[in-house]
């Protein structure tokens, strides 16, 4: 159809029929075989949309609409005879419909308070699956504009691992700072936050501190300890992936006993028969 005569019958379907009804059968566009009708097209608009503004959706749509049909045909040429739609759709909305409902039976039952005593637990038990890949470190990291008062009182402060001090300092005074005891970084990523000059002269051993001006700024740095890659990681390092575990275990029960009762039942009552 010539596109200005297009849109001139999609204008007059939509000025005689702003609000059609549901048996409204008129065909708005044919594609090899399969046709789309107006009241298809029409339920798509809101009330809110000028006749204007729908006639170019509509365009979009019926467009898009023509291009799915004609390339679904072409698709369906190439599919294998010995594959059974029917079944694929079967099991696909099976799953659909039991991920759903096994959604909706966890969220009702699942408890997801973890107490400390259990992620130790669990992470006794599965240590192995944790060993670091690369290396990590504790460490007390801050960056301070040279020009700023106090410096040689704050170093004494950063040695003595005064984090009170420290942090007051800091709030006021850091334009950079890692300030956190029990936080383990990945190595690379601390160095990446260090002038290269200071990077090299550190050796990553424990109790390591370092104090050099790079570019008008003191650095400041204290390595609290480190783990090499291939050693077991550190509880505080993998304590959310513990966590997330012992979560997921938790939903698999919850799902298996469910599984397990519903099967019981269904036997016991001769809805079920093992032959």
């Amino acid at each position: 159809m010539h596109k200005l005569t297009y849109l001139v019958v999609l204008g007059c379907l939509f000025c005689a029929c702003q609000t059609p009804s549901t048996g409204d059968k008129r065909v708005v566009a044919e594609a090899n075989g399969k046709k789309l009708y107006h009241n298809e097209l029409m339920s798509m608009f809101p009330d809110k949309y000028s006749v204007s503004d729908s006639l170019d959706m509509a365009q979009s749509f019926i467009n898009n609409w023509i291009r799915k049909v004609i390339l679904l045909e072409e698709a369906e040429k190439y599919i294998s005879k010995d594959i059974d739609i029917q079944r694929l759709v079967d099991d696909y909305k099976a799953s659909l419909i039991l991920d759903n409902f096994e959604k909706k039976l966890v969220n009702t039952r699942l408890d997801t308070f973890v107490t400390q005593e259990e992620i130790e637990l669990k992470y006794e038990e599965t240590k192995e699956q944790f060993y670091l890949r690369s290396d990590i470190v504790r460490a007390l990291y801050a960056k301070v504009p040279a020009k700023k008062t106090g410096l040689d009182k704050f170093f004494e402060e950063w040695k003595s691992k005064d984090l009170d001090q420290i942090r007051r300092y800091c709030s006021t005074n850091c334009s950079d700072s890692l300030l956190h005891l029990d936080t383990w970084y990945y190595k690379e990523d601390l160095k990446s936050v260090l002038p290269s000059k200071l990077a090299k002269k550190v050796t990553w051993k424990m109790d390591e501190i370092k104090q050099l001006n790079v570019n008008d700024h003191e650095y400041f740095l204290y390595v609290l300890e480190t783990k090499k890659a291939q050693e077991a990681s550190p509880l505080s390092f993998v304590k959310d992936k513990i966590v997330k575990l012992i979560i997921h275990e938790r939903k698999k029960a919850i799902l298996k006993n469910y599984q397990d009762k519903l099967f019981d039942e269904k036997i016991n009552s001769k809805q079920v028969i093992l032959h």
